[in-house]
C-alpha cells in the first residue's frame, strides 16, 4: 500500500486535493493484476490551480 494525493481540475474550474491510497497484491515476487484505489474518509481539499500545475 501507498499514499498518494490525486488532483483533479472539475468542470467549474475549481481544483481539489484528495488524499487517497493504492494497493496492490504482491504475490511471490511481482506485484499482481491492476492496483486498486482506495478513496479515504479524509476529507478534500480546494486548491488554487496553480499551486497544482493544472
Amino acid at each position: 500500500m501507498t499514499n498518494a494525493t490525486v488532483l483533479y481540475k472539475k468542470k467549474d474550474g475549481k481544483c481539489t486535493q484528495d488524499p487517497s491510497l493504492l494497493r496492490q497484491e504482491f504475490v511471490g515476487n511481482e506485484f499482481v493484476a491492476p492496483g486498486e484505489w482506495a478513496l479515504l474518509v479524509n476529507e478534500k481539499y480546494e486548491i488554487p490551480c496553480e499551486k497544482a500545475g493544472l
